[in-house]
């Protein structure tokens, strides 16, 4: 897995386990398809297109919050645009 996507879908899962919680945050960040979240939130591998897995963490975070979910996930997504600016993000991470 790029690294760089690694270290963005471990921002991802802190900012929403600093908020609601490790267990929560793990709980709903596991619900991704071929993601493999350890039981302190880091992300251990991925089997799919980082885009794809992207999409769907920050899916399963809006069903979750709401729009709050959707708005730390792209703060997240843009801190880690401004370090890696050739990181390509899904829509849903856009501004």
């Amino acid at each position: 897995m790029d690294p760089r996507y690694q270290e963005l879908m471990n921002a991802i899962v802190q900012r929403q386990a600093s908020i609601l919680g490790v267990a929560v945050a793990v709980r709903r960040a596991r619900k991704v398809a071929g993601l493999v979240v350890g039981d302190d939130g880091k992300v251990l591998s991925l089997s799919k297109p980082p885009l794809e897995a992207l999409e769907q963490i920050t899916k399963e975070f809006i069903d979750l919050s709401g729009d709050v979910g959707k708005v730390f996930c792209k703060v997240v997504a843009k801190e880690t645009a401004k370090k890696y600016p050739d990181l390509k993000l899904p829509e849903i991470l856009k501004d």
